[in-house]
């Protein structure tokens, strides 16, 4: 009987549960007497089904999310991170809580500072703190509470705000020399406001209600964004305008609110339209064909002198030349259009290539 179940042993040895592994089977129970004798044992096959399981169930996992097919770790949740502890850099993520007034190293439930869909925020808590961004940043929003008095400074960093925007009610911003990147609206409703003496985009409306100043720093403000949006600047209490160094508009259908808009650098109209408002451009305009005009009145007025050479092709809103000492060209070649009507009260104009829609206006003044 001892025979016998030796003999079952070894034949139950030769076999396994997947036909096509019969071979490397065979090879490893001559090479290697520790098989030989591990394959006689009676679930010994079962465990090279085991094997095979776990190998095929790794190589099918693999797989799945190799193609994408299998859910990924969810990135951090959109949150509010409040700055703490006084001075200090953007960067130092002890200065980073997930409640006003907080522990430091909290937001974004870690030792973050805020991500690209987090909005931070500088408060009372926040004290008169000084802020220096020492990297570069790229938040879904930024708030300066009413509460806050400290300043922040960018310096040479980039900063991308995301949709939530920008909003100035208290404390100091104070631009660098490089981009900011604003995808949603910029609102100024206290504190101060300095722009970059770079470029600073803004794809939102701009709102400056009665409190708060800003300050152009030479720089540029590109309205840009396909949306339509309507910008406002309270004229009811001081500040009645904004005065801006360079403006661009750059796409969209954007409304003034009848504000006045002081342009002390370079109007630059590249695409887009414009209505309501006026534009008192003290400095250069320069229009490129593929603008779409609109009803807003480009007043051009000041002192100095200057040349304005407008571009043959697309379209000019209503427009007022009202400065002595400035000439308007028409182009040479090509045909612009005015959408709205054209008034000459001092400066020089010719016409070259250019049509009219509206009522053309000469008072007293003006050639």
């Amino acid at each position: 009987m001892a025979n016998d179940g030796r003999l079952e042993a070894i034949q139950r040895s030769t076999k396994t549960l997947v036909p096509w592994m019969v071979p490397m089977h065979d090879r490893l129970r001559m090479k290697y007497g520790w098989y030989y004798h591990w394959s006689m044992l009676r679930y010994s096959s079962l465990v090279h089904y085991v094997i095979l399981f776990i190998f095929l169930l790794g190589l099918g996992t693999g797989a799945l999310a190799y193609y994408g097919f299998l859910p990924t770790k969810a990135s951090a949740a959109a949150v509010t991170c409040y700055w703490i502890g006084g001075s200090g850099n953007w960067s130092d993520a002890t200065h980073w809580s997930d409640t006003t007034g907080g522990t430091g190293s909290t937001c974004d439930a870690g030792a973050n500072v805020p991500g690209s869909d987090d909005t931070a925020v500088f408060d009372t808590n926040s004290a008169a703190s000084a802020v220096t961004i020492d990297t570069a940043v790229n938040v879904a929003g930024i708030s300066l509470t009413a509460g806050y008095s400290g300043t922040i400074s960018q310096g040479a960093n980039t900063v991308t705000i995301g949709s939530t925007g920008l909003s100035v009610a208290g404390g100091t911003f104070t631009g660098g020399s490089t981009t900011i990147d604003l995808n949603g609206p910029m609102t100024i409703s206290g504190g101060a406001f300095t722009a970059t003496s770079g470029t600073m985009t803004v794809s939102g409306a701009w709102i400056h209600t009665a409190g708060g100043t800003f300050t152009h720093n030479s720089g540029t403000v590109s309205l840009d964004g396909a949306t339509t949006v309507t910008n406002n600047i309270d004229t009811t209490a001081a500040p009645t305008s904004d005065d801006f160094w360079n403006i661009t508009i750059n796409g969209g259908y954007k409304s003034f609110s009848s504000d006045t808009w002081i342009i002390a650098g370079t109007l630059t109209l590249t695409d887009g339209t414009v209505y309501a408002g006026t534009f008192d451009c003290q400095g250069g305009v320069s229009h490129a064909s593929t603008f779409d005009g609109g009803n807003l009145n480009v007043s051009v007025s000041g002192s100095a002198t200057r040349t304005i050479n407008l571009s043959g092709g697309g379209n000019m809103p209503r427009f007022t030349l009202n400065a002595a000492n400035v000439t308007v060209n028409g182009p040479t070649s090509g045909t612009t259009t005015f959408q709205d009507s054209f008034t000459l009260q001092s400066g020089v104009f010719n016409a070259n290539n250019v049509t009219f829609t509206g009522w053309f206006t000469h008072t007293a003044g003006g050639t």
